[in-house]
């Protein structure tokens, strides 16, 4: 079964590519901390899907931070589920 689900939150952060210039951009470069992912990665959910840090902070930076707009893949969705 192919995961055809577009993932994309509403939020006040785009990528770059969609700024419009000239425009003011507001960056922090700490918005993502080591001791976040290794939080989130104790979850049963996570730990039953025997997902990795590096595969956690992947997807974290890319849907939540950046605001990537993708076709997220099956094991990318089951993640996000926590299922």
């Amino acid at each position: 079964m192919e995961a055809s689900v577009t993932y994309k939150l509403e939020s006040s952060t785009v990528p770059l590519n969609e700024v419009f210039f000239p425009s003011v951009v507001i960056c922090n470069m700490n918005t993502l901390r080591k001791s976040f992912i290794a939080d989130i990665i104790k979850d049963p959910g996570l730990t039953a899907l025997n997902v990795t840090f590096k595969e956690l902070k992947r997807i974290v930076k890319q849907v939540y931070i950046l605001g990537e707009d993708y076709e997220l893949s099956e094991r990318e969705m089951e993640i996000v589920e926590g299922e």
